[in-house]
């Protein structure tokens, strides 16, 4: 059965793309997450983007449905930039981790793929001695376990002990991108990828990075 469905008395069509097909491609682009391949995962998502004008949106649902999906494909193609840019930057590991932080805020649809960034932006955290963030970055790493739990060693029962050891470390300076300074942000809207500026100057021109 084709996807392009047509209603001949309207001569319109009835859903260009069916909402099944979507969900489709993002499981199959989440699947190319997991396994590292990031290059396919955002051909997809892009392929989202462009295929989302052809689904016809008959209800309030559907509307909420598509818009909904458009944020989701955007927070993991972000993510997907921003983790390119981590990769680059690893052997500078103060930009390292802002990167890192700047990804734990992505709000990606799988809770694996958000605990994910979490648990790196924890470590980088702590490997520049930005313990008030890591403390944070922890406390949103535990409220995961229950919708974790049918993934084994994600290391739940380590964190409260790490939480402990490190609670009473204070930063001994100012660091950029404190976690607490960015958990109100909406990064798709707010952040220019390309020099982990926030967009407050509306006389500067930004260029789209993806």
């Amino acid at each position: 059965q084709s996807e392009i469905e047509v209603k001949s008395e309207l001569g319109l069509p009835v859903n260009g793309i069916t909402k099944e097909r979507l969900e489709q491609m993002f499981n199959q682009a989440c699947d190319y997450i997991d396994n590292k391949e990031m290059e396919e995962s955002e051909r997809i998502f892009k392929n989202i983007f462009k295929l989302s004008i052809f689904y016809i949106a008959t209800s309030e649902d559907d509307i909420d449905y598509i818009t909904n999906l458009i944020l989701s494909c955007t927070e993991y193609l972000i993510m997907i930039k921003l983790n390119e840019k981590a990769d680059k930057s690893k052997g500078d590991k103060f930009l390292y981790s802002q990167i890192c932080i700047l990804l734990s805020i992505c709000k990606l649809r799988k809770p694996i793929h958000r605990f994910l960034m979490l648990r790196r932006a924890k470590i980088a955290a702590k490997n520049v001695k930005n313990y008030v963030t890591a403390i944070g970055l922890i406390q949103k790493m535990l409220s995961y376990e229950k919708d974790l739990q049918e993934y084994d060693d994600l290391g739940f029962d380590k964190l409260l002990q790490e939480y402990n050891t490190i609670k009473d470390k204070g930063n001994e300076k100012d660091y950029p991108f404190n976690i607490k300074e960015l958990e109100n942000r909406k990064i798709n809207d707010v952040l220019y990828a390309e020099s982990l500026e926030f967009i407050n100057n509306k006389d500067k021109v930004y260029v789209c990075p993806l």
